[in-house]
């Protein structure tokens, strides 16, 4: 990578909006990103729907397996800059939330290997290898994504063992950006919340490319 990122002692300053949300609006409808490939593939046991009152999300278990609620109203501004996604309009946030959610159901799979790992046992299955590679990247770098620093987060940390729910919360922005396409990644790697080197983003491409790949395989194989 050859883009600028924020240097030692740098703080990345507040980004301007993201100029390709219509294209992935576009792709989005048409079925051509890796978050509708991820929603086509656990259509069976995630379901979806929007809620008017509210701008938060959330997923939730129930019997037939998980439902996600999208909050359709727009991200109070002062939030919205803390969030740093880059979107104008309740249409661009909609989908960033859409792909954060899913990002969970992706986690999921490999959730268990990771609390396992964080408990200290080095018998991790190769293809979770990636995630565990994700989360330790992150944890190194340290509040990327500033939806991860919103004080729940670390109150929640105080009370899961060894997981940070705010490094959880930061992969999960991580896969979910990546979910909408190589431009927003990008967009996203270059504007975070924190301090980030060309090495730790390169790491990071790695290691995310690889967790989705691995996903779609493991879900495509039970599939079938």
């Amino acid at each position: 990578m050859t883009e600028r990122f924020p240097g030692p002692g740098e703080s990345a300053p507040q980004p301007r909006s993201f100029q390709g949300f219509t294209q992935i609006l576009e792709q989005f409808v048409s079925n051509r990103l890796d978050i509708n490939k991820v929603q086509e593939l656990t259509r069976n046991r995630v379901s979806l729907d929007s809620d008017p009152s509210t701008w938060i999300s959330s997923a939730r278990t129930v019997e037939e397996g998980t439902h996600i609620r999208i909050g359709e109203q727009k991200v109070p501004e002062s939030i919205a800059q803390q969030f740093r996604w880059g979107a104008e309009t309740v249409e661009h946030e909609y989908v960033v939330k859409v792909a954060h959610e899913y990002a969970h159901v992706v986690q999921e799979t490999f959730d268990q290997h990771l609390l396992r790992w964080l408990d200290g046992s080095s018998d991790i299955p190769e293809d979770a290898l990636p995630y565990i590679q994700l989360y330790a990247s992150l944890a190194t770098i340290g509040g990327l994504h500033g939806l991860s620093q919103m004080d729940v987060y670390h109150e929640q940390s105080r009370t899961t063992g060894n997981l940070n729910v705010s490094v959880y919360e930061d992969m999960a922005e991580t896969i979910g950006s990546y979910l909408l396409g190589n431009e927003y990644f990008l967009y996203r790697i270059q504007n975070v919340q924190g301090q980030i080197t060309q090495e730790q983003a390169k790491e990071l491409v790695e290691h995310v490319v690889a967790v989705v790949d691995t996903w779609k395989k493991k879900e495509s194989e039970i599939e079938t």
